[in-house]
C-alpha cells in the first residue's frame, strides 16, 4: 500500500472524527479508481446472547460508499432480515451463528466486514419443551440452555425418541420431576434442585419401552438377541441437590441393555433415607427381562448422602445377565469394563453392600483407584475374587464404622500359575476432612463444600479438594 494511501485514510477518519470535509483534508487531489485503502466498518455489537423467537436490531457505522449486505452463518439458528446499515436479527432456536455485516467495495475503499456472534440460548421450561418437540428423532440434537438462566420445570423434561445433548451453561434447572430418556443422552454443566422430588421420583428414567435399537450385531460376544440397546448416557460438570432416589434407572419391566454409562466431575448430594439405589438397573427382573451395563466410568466425583440409606451405590437385576448380553467366558478376554478413579464417596448406603449382582467372573474387569470412601460398606462385593486377574486396585482409603475387614485385608486369587494380590483400601483411623452435613449450596463455589483431604488420603478423592504442590 502507498504511503500516500495510508495518509489519505487516517485522514478521511480524522476528517469524520472533528466533522471536516474530505474536500477540506484533500484539496484537489484526485484518488479516483485507487482501492489500497482499508474500509472502516464497526458493528454496534460484537457478541449477542438471546433467547429462541427473540428479535433484536444491529447497526454498523463505515467509511465510504459501499453496498452493505447481511448474512446469517446459519439461519436455522438465527436469521437476519434487511439491508443497509441496520438489520433485523430473530433468533430461530438454541446454537451458536455469526451474523456478518459484509461492505462492498467502493471508490477509494476497498471491502469490508463486521460481525455479531449470536448465542441462542433456552431460558424457561416452555423453551426447553419446544426445542425438544421440533428436535430431530433421526440425528443427535445440542440443547443450550442459557447459563444465567433459574429454569422451573413443572412436568417431566421428555426427551424420549430424541437422541438429546443437553448443554447447560451453568443453568439451574428445579424441578420435583424426572427426565425421561429412550436413547443415548448426555447431560453438561448444569445444576439441579431436586428438593421438592418425592421418594419414588428418579433423576434420569430410562423408558425402554420405545425400542431404539436391537443388540444383534453391536458385539459379536452376544449371547442374547432383541435386547432393547442405548449406546451411551454421559453426565459430566452436573451439581444435583436432593436426590432422593436413583440417579439412571429403567422403568419397571424393561428390557434393555447399556453399553456406556459415564458420569464424571460432578457433585452430587443425596437424601435417601430409603432402599433407593444409586444406579439402579435391578428392577428389569420380569420374566425374562434383563438389564445390563457393559462400561462404567465414574471419575472426579463428589458424592455424599444426607441420611443413611439401605440400598446398594450400585445393582443389576442378576449377575448372570450381564454376561450373556455382552460377555463371554470362553473367549478369555474381558468384555466389562467398570472404573471408578479419584471419587470422594460418603455415606452411600452403610447398611448395604456397595454392589449387588454384578458379576463375579474375569468377563467383568474393575479398575479402582485414587478414591476415598466413608461410610461405605463391603466394597469387596463389586470388586470380587474370580475377577482376578483383570483387576486394577490401589491408592483407595476407606473410613467409618461401616468398613468391613474384607475391605482393608490383602486377598488374593491363583489363576494358572500366577498368583495375584490386592487390597481394596487402606482403612482410615479418622475421616480425612469434615464429613459433610448440610445440603449442597448451588449458589456457591463447589456447592459450599470443602472436603480438602489430610493425611495418608492427601492426593486421593475428588480432584477439586486436593491442594496442588
Amino acid at each position: 500500500m502507498r504511503k500516500s494511501n495510508l495518509l489519505g485514510g487516517a485522514l478521511l477518519l480524522a476528517a469524520l472524527f472533528v466533522n471536516t470535509s474530505c474536500k477540506e483534508i484533500f484539496g484537489n487531489m484526485d484518488l479516483s479508481g485507487d482501492t489500497t485503502v482499508s474500509s472502516y466498518v464497526a458493528i454496534n455489537t460484537a457478541t449477542k446472547t438471546a433467547a429462541p423467537a427473540e428479535e433484536f436490531t444491529l447497526s454498523i457505522t463505515k467509511i465510504g460508499d459501499g453496498t452493505v449486505t447481511w448474512s446469517s452463518s446459519d439461519p436455522a439458528i438465527a436469521e437476519v432480515q434487511g439491508a443497509g446499515l441496520s438489520a433485523k436479527v430473530i433468533a430461530k432456536k438454541s446454537g451458536n451463528a455469526t451474523i456478518t455485516a459484509n461492505v462492498a467495495a467502493a471508490g477509494n475503499y476497498q471491502a469490508g466486514s463486521a460481525k455479531c456472534a449470536v448465542a441462542v440460548r433456552v431460558q424457561t421450561y416452555d423453551q426447553l419443551k419446544e426445542e425438544i418437540a421440533n428436535a430431530s428423532s433421526s440425528e443427535k440434537t445440542t440443547i443450550y440452555l442459557d447459563g444465567n438462566s433459574t429454569i422451573t420445570a413443572t412436568n417431566h423434561i421428555d426427551f424420549k425418541g430424541k437422541e438429546i445433548a443437553l448443554e447447560g451453561n451453568g443453568a439451574t434447572i428445579v424441578t420435583e420431576y424426572s427426565l425421561i430418556i429412550s436413547k443415548s443422552f448426555t447431560l453438561e454443566n448444569a445444576k439441579f434442585d431436586l428438593t421438592s422430588a418425592t421418594n419414588n421420583r428418579q433423576f434420569i428414567q430410562i423408558d425402554a419401552s420405545e425400542e431404539t435399537k436391537v443388540n444383534q450385531d453391536v458385539y459379536a460376544d452376544a449371547k442374547t438377541k432383541d435386547v432393547k440397546l442405548i449406546d451411551y448416557i454421559t453426565i459430566k460438570d452436573v451439581w444435583v441437590k436432593n436426590l432422593k432416589n436413583a440417579l439412571v434407572d429403567p422403568m419397571k419391566k424393561s428390557t434393555l441393555a447399556l453399553s456406556n454409562l459415564t458420569i464424571e466431575n460432578c457433585i452430587i448430594q443425596l437424601d435417601h433415607k430409603d432402599t433407593k439405589t444409586f444406579i439402579d438397573f435391578s428392577r428389569v427382573t420380569d420374566g425374562s427381562n434383563k438389564g445390563a451395563i457393559k462400561n462404567v466410568i465414574i471419575k472426579n466425583n463428589t458424592i455424599y448422602n444426607l441420611q443413611e440409606a439401605k440400598a446398594y451405590f450400585i445393582r443389576f437385576a442378576n449377575a448372570s445377565e450381564s454376561l450373556k448380553l455382552f460377555g463371554n467366558k470362553d473367549l478369555g478376554t474381558s468384555t466389562l469394563n467398570h472404573q471408578f478413579l479419584n471419587n470422594t464417596i460418603y455415606n452411600m448406603f452403610p447398611t448395604q453392600n456397595f454392589g449387588n449382582n454384578t458379576p463375579n467372573d474375569a468377563v467383568f474387569a474393575i479398575t479402582m483407584k485414587d478414591n476415598i470412601f466413608g461410610q461405605v460398606k463391603y466394597i469387596q462385593k463389586y470388586v470380587q475374587d474370580n475377577q482376578a486377574p483383570v483387576l486394577a486396585v490401589s491408592d483407595n482409603y476407606i473410613f467409618g464404622s461401616a468398613t468391613q475387614s474384607n475391605d482393608c485385608s490383602e486377598r488374593s486369587k491363583k489363576v494358572g500359575d500366577v498368583t495375584y494380590k490386592w487390597t481394596i483400601a487402606t482403612k482410615l483411623d479418622d475421616a480425612p476432612f469434615t464429613v459433610p452435613t448440610a445440603a449442597l449450596d448451588l449458589t456457591k463455589a463447589n456447592g459450599g463444600l470443602n472436603l480438602t483431604p489430610s493425611g495418608a488420603a492427601a492426593a486421593a478423592g475428588d480432584p477439586r479438594w486436593i491442594i496442588k504442590k
